[in-house]
């Protein structure tokens, strides 16, 4: 929301396009009596009329409900600013690091995410390889049962995953 004292307005900024009325309106009403109620006594003709709303069209950027403040505040800022918003899918536009940053993130967390994969994977290989081996050195002896038991666990909780 931005408040307009001058032209006793509130714009209301939400990028997913919806209206907000019912949690706006109540803000459009008490903005004049609190300004009243703090002003002094001196200058009793001030309106309590309420605030005109109105909604600031927005192209639509949420990709989840998590991002809507980011996008929220770059618009205020350039509505502000007095600059156009559209101008951020051009590449000269004042905020493109904060996609290329955002973008770049995820990619990173892509790749962290294949690596750790990759790693618990080659290390279930060399759990069972190693254990395999084991198996095999101890085919004869006592301790055929026990480690084959073993075996077995690490296969089953490998299958959990």
């Amino acid at each position: 929301m931005c408040v307009n004292f001058v032209s006793r307005s509130i714009e209301v900024f939400d990028c997913e396009g919806l209206k907000h009325t019912k949690s706006v309106e109540p803000f459009a009403i008490l903005i004049p009596r609190i300004i009243k109620a703090v002003h002094s006594s001196s200058n009793s003709k001030l309106k309590v009329k309420q605030y005109n709303l109105s909604y600031v069209p927005m192209p639509l950027l949420n990709k989840s409900s998590s991002d809507c403040g980011v996008y929220a505040l770059k618009h205020i800022e350039c509505h502000l600013l007095g600059l156009d918003f559209s101008l951020r899918k051009k590449e000269n536009h004042p905020f493109k690091w904060v996609d290329e940053t955002l973008f770049d993130e995820i990619q990173r967390m892509d790749e962290d995410q294949a690596r750790i994969a990759k790693e618990i994977e080659d290390l279930r290989s060399s759990m069972k390889k190693t254990m395999h081996e084991e198996v095999m050195k101890h085919k004869n002896s006592l301790d055929v049962g026990c480690v084959a038991s073993i075996l077995s666990i690490l296969c089953l909780c490998s299958k959990c995953d």
